[in-house]
């Protein structure tokens, strides 16, 4: 009843993550026959891509046809993008070398059309087929050169791709606090992102680097968290990892059926995709946890299946572990000579991988320098860009000074201008007051210099200024009103009179 239960649970997991990639999938397919040209191309490298994580070796067959078909209309950029998706999906599959091969191949179109964003991306792909490789240097080498590219582009989503295989590299070097911080910097941004399977992937590193660092509960955390987005989203391939984690974890608990659990609905979903070093990895973990529970046979069982497939890919870190366990259960088997020559093939890995952990942490020495040289060098950039700044902020305010205070002496000048030439026009008209005036000898009209007649009032009004207010004087008074004179001057009289 346990195994049926269990098989109807593999089977649901792997119909969900079916569904979830393959609807978007049979959309692309639909439309390939209504499109040509680089239209065409383009969506051979999404169909590509698609496949990646539930077929990646039917995405390589459109990547080729994609390829094919650039390659004849001469669409570079298109070329440059199909090998890119074709080596990510030899990524899936474990096969390195053909991913180094076809960034390879990527990185020579790119760099010819000058592709930055294309390059950043075929950079990140050898340096993860690098680092699968135990060969860290020139997958540090490749993630500096595309972390610096995507820090040009700003290239949010490319970033968030650095950052984690930056952190990736401190993990494998046991510098734990390194690694989150970077590991941290990339979940922040696929956060902002909504990068969904991008943030299962990074909360996988998190909860590796507390398992490694000792944190067992806080590991526990983020894999159970991981757990819940991967089944929510239909996400096969991250559910695989998380089953893989919790299983590691509930191992070190001593729980070993809630770990054999979680290990065994991880292998169909790393069947279906073919990735073989997930496969290798759960394997080792179902037969160390059947070794705890006393249960050898199983154990030797599924630890020689993880052998035969870490031979395959050359992963010497699980091919090293495997020997380890192989010669525990022999040695409690009570069968020296067996635990004895597994024994002897576990150091000769062993030897063989500190080695390539020197290396690796040479590299991370190396990467960790060259990171801050980087820093600092982005660090004087922003002091010298505010420099800039503040200088041509004070150049501003005093350019505004300045024409302030032009504008204010124009004003003032202005002023003093109309004022000038108001007292030159009064001058003026003063002079021509000043003259001897032509004036009637009758009615006292005044002529001008053109020869007409104006009254005394309007000619003195017009050139002047000055105007008039009409009275009468006490002698044209007397004779024009000799009635009422009395009246309109006696006050004036009196006041007229001596003391």
């Amino acid at each position: 009843m346990k195994v049926l239960n269990r098989t109807l649970r593999w089977i649901a997991l792997i119909l969900i993550a079916t569904v979830a990639f393959s609807e978007p999938i049979d959309s692309l397919l639909v439309r390939l026959p209504t499109v040509s040209g680089k239209d065409k191309v383009k969506l051979l490298a999404d169909i590509c891509t698609g496949y990646r994580e539930i077929a990646p070796r039917k995405g390589l067959d459109y990547g080729r046809l994609g390829c094919k078909l650039a390659r004849e209309i001469s669409d570079k950029f298109g070329e440059s993008e199909i090998l890119d998706a074709m080596a990510f999906n030899y990524i899936v599959l474990g096969m390195y070398d053909s991913t180094i091969y076809y960034s390879t191949l990527s990185q020579k179109i790119d760099d010819k059309i000058g592709n930055k964003r294309g390059l950043a991306q075929s950079l990140n792909n050898c340096g993860v087929a690098y680092y699968f490789t135990s060969n860290y240097t020139l997958a540090l080498s490749n993630h500096i050169r595309a972390l610096h590219l995507r820090e040009e582009l700003l290239d949010s989503v490319g970033l968030s791709k650095s950052f984690n295989n930056i952190g990736l590299v401190y993990l494998a070097t046991d510098t734990y606090e390194d690694a989150l911080v970077y590991f941290n910097k990339s979940l922040d941004l696929k956060r902002k992102l909504d990068d969904q399977f991008g943030i299962v992937r990074t909360m996988e590193n998190i909860g590796e680097t507390y398992y490694r660092s000792g944190d067992v509960q806080q590991a526990k955390q983020y894999h159970e968290g991981a757990l819940i987005l991967s089944r929510k989203i239909g996400y096969g391939p991250g559910t695989a990892l998380t089953d893989i984690n919790l299983g590691q974890i509930y191992i070190r608990l001593g729980e070993y059926e809630k770990a054999l659990k979680f290990l065994y609905e991880a292998i169909p979903l790393y069947e279906k995709v073919e990735n073989r070093g997930g496969l290798t990895e759960a394997r080792n973990l179902i037969g160390l946890a059947y070794s705890k529970m006393g249960k050898y046979d199983l154990a030797i069982r599924e630890i020689r299946k993880a052998l035969e497939i870490g031979k395959f890919i050359n992963a010497l870190n699980h091919i090293k572990d495997s020997y380890k366990y192989l010669s525990e259960i022999y040695e409690k088997q009570g069968k020296p000579k067996l635990a004895l020559e597994n024994y002897k093939f576990y150091e000769i890995i062993k030897d063989s991988v500190f080695s390539t952990n020197n290396m690796k942490k040479i590299a991370a020495m190396e990467f960790k320098w060259r990171l801050e040289d980087r820093e600092k060098e982005e660090q004087i950039r922003i002091k010298d860009q505010q420099i800039k700044d503040l200088v041509v902020k004070r150049g501003k305010i005093v350019k505004n000074a300045i024409i302030m205070i032009l504008i204010m002496v124009l004003i003032v000048l202005l002023i003093l201008h109309n004022r000038y030439r108001l007292k030159i026009k009064t001058m003026d008209e003063i002079s021509k007051l000043q003259e001897l005036l032509p004036i009637c000898s009758n009615c006292k009209s005044i002529r001008d210099d053109s020869g007409y007649w104006h009254q005394v009032e309007e000619y003195f009004k017009e050139h002047s200024g000055t105007i008039f207010t009409h009275g009468i004087c006490p002698d044209c008074a007397k004779i024009l009103y000799p009635d009422y004179y009395d009246k309109m001057f006696a006050k004036e009289s009196k006041n007229e009179r001596p003391a």
